[in-house]
């Protein structure tokens, strides 16, 4: 009888932990939602920023092929010509987003330092310190690193889209040669 009570009071006691760790992580989950959205807010702000006409013309090209299924060729010289210069600007505002990220990041490390040589008590009491001091430019130069990693995924979706035109000039004007060459070929 012993015995049992004690296996039923274990069970007991796990089911509570089990029950009080799901509630630190509900809570844990809905704080990093919360503090997520807003760096993910700030992030598209700045990838939208730079980002806006390209996903423009990647849109226009998916709408086309939505709505008509094919891609005429006057259609398709424009998208093969736009892309390349939007991605031009965009490598520019790259480099300019890496820039604002560096110095965030040096900002964030001299006010880190500053916090530090203020901060009393043991090393790791100054390291929590000076943490706690620069949440704020942790955060925005989590930011920038953000927005330049989604900027070269869009710049390497729509280096893919580009080839992938480029593929069909090439196959339509292959099937234009054989059309000819055949037509050529047949007596009739």
């Amino acid at each position: 009888m012993i015995k049992e009570n004690e296996v039923e009071m274990a069970r007991v006691e796990a089911s509570l932990a089990a029950q009080f760790e799901r509630e630190i992580y509900d809570k844990t989950v809905a704080e990093v939602e919360k503090n997520s959205e807003i760096i993910d807010e700030v992030v598209n702000e700045l990838v939208n920023r730079y980002c806006k006409e390209l996903d423009e013309l990647i849109d226009n090209v998916n709408e086309t092929l939505e709505t008509y299924g094919d891609i005429e060729k006057f259609e398709l010289d424009i998208f093969i010509i736009k892309l390349p210069l939007q991605l031009y600007y965009i490598s520019e505002a790259q480099e300019s987003l890496g820039i604002k990220e560096d110095t965030a990041k040096a900002i964030r490390q001299v006010l880190f330092n500053q916090a530090r040589d203020k901060a009393v008590g043991t090393i790791a009491d100054k390291d929590a310190t000076a943490e706690r001091a620069v949440e704020q430019e942790t955060l925005a130069s989590i930011a920038f690193s953000r927005a330049s990693k989604k900027m070269k995924h869009r710049v390497e979706a729509a280096l893919e889209l580009l080839n992938s035109l480029k593929k069909v000039v090439s196959r339509r004007m292959s099937e234009a040669d054989i059309a000819r060459f055949s037509k050529d070929d047949n007596p009739f």
